[in-house]
């Protein structure tokens, strides 16, 4: 069993992409910081073109009612609107 501190793991969200200029944002990196990086130009194109398909199925559900995705009982608590929320 480790014996080091645990740290909760890097967040990365369909709004920390960049890809005008080809950056990614990681947040609580190590250190607990914010750090941008390089999106790779190798599946940039694959990655918006899937985002895309992604958020039209997101606002076809919207539109039909659906009431969102299923979150833990503390990340409902913590983040109301995450379930509801596209990016």
């Amino acid at each position: 069993m480790p014996t080091w501190p645990r740290r909760k793991p890097p967040l990365t969200r369909v709004k920390d992409l960049d890809f005008n200029h080809g950056l990614i944002v990681v947040r609580r990196g190590k250190g607990d910081k914010d750090r941008a990086t390089l999106l790779a130009a190798l599946g940039r194109d694959e990655l918006r073109e899937h985002l895309g398909k992604v958020e039209g199925l997101y606002r076809s559900d919207q539109a039909a009612g659906v009431a969102g995705v299923w979150l833990p009982d503390a990340l409902e608590r913590k983040y109301p609107n995450a379930g509801r929320e596209f990016g």
